[in-house]
């Protein structure tokens, strides 16, 4: 219950993170400063004392004790973005460079790029160097290590008419991919796509283990 938390989303207000032990509401822009074309979309994450979320405007930083500060103001479509394990903060610019805040720099270090009708909606880090990488229509493995790009190739494309939403390790050697048109299951050793049947054609937007077998499934 002390780490509890209440996130609302409003459409003139933006993402709204309420600690009930606090009885304090974290915002970007207060009073008559909400703007409608600043609202928050899709991510946010723990972070230094704090959280980050993204907007039209750029990544944001809202720190526990009301503190407020802008990240980074070239962040790009769909507002996604995640933390590797060395801290990196990943995500897309409106150029279609994919690349990472560094956590020690605070400088952006472009990995690879995308054609303008991708827009990253999945990431998931193996090991040390290795990186899969799911836009709204193909699935991209990256190997980048000391600072270097050792190799960048597209393992899946899917046609243009299914989106694709999110990207869960199920288990090793197979991912769910989430889609707009059902579940899906991807083998990373024969890089064969799957339906699973069970769950039909629904819109899936997130998934989230919940106990042994069990997994909750947000659909839209």
């Amino acid at each position: 219950p002390t780490q509890q938390l209440l996130i609302a989303y409003y459409l003139l207000r933006g993402t709204i993170v309420y600690h009930p032990r606090q009885f304090s509401l974290l915002t970007w822009y207060e009073g008559e400063q909400n703007n409608k074309t600043e609202d928050y979309y899709y991510s946010l994450i723990p972070y230094d004392n704090g959280f980050l979320t993204i907007n039209s405007q750029g990544m944001v930083w809202l720190g526990a004790d009301g503190k407020k500060k802008m990240i980074y103001n070239k962040a790009g479509p769909r507002f996604y973005f995640t933390s590797d394990k060395q801290k990196n903060i990943w995500l897309q610019q409106w150029d279609g460079v994919i690349g990472f805040l560094s956590h020690n720099t605070q400088q952006f270090v472009p990995v690879s790029t995308t054609d303008l009708q991708n827009a990253i909606t999945g990431f998931l880090q193996t090991d040390d160097s290795t990186y899969y990488i799911l836009t709204n229509h193909k699935l991209k493995k990256i190997v980048y290590s000391n600072g270097r790009v050792k190799s960048d190739s597209e393992i899946h494309r899917h046609n243009i008419t299914t989106e694709y939403h999110f990207l869960y390790p199920f288990k090793p050697g197979m991912l769910w991919i989430g889609s707009d048109q059902g579940l899906l299951a991807f083998d990373l050793k024969t890089y064969q796509l799957n339906n699973i049947h069970a769950i039909g054609s629904s819109y899936l937007r997130a998934v989230e283990k919940i106990g042994d077998n069990n997994y909750l499934i947000g659909t839209y």
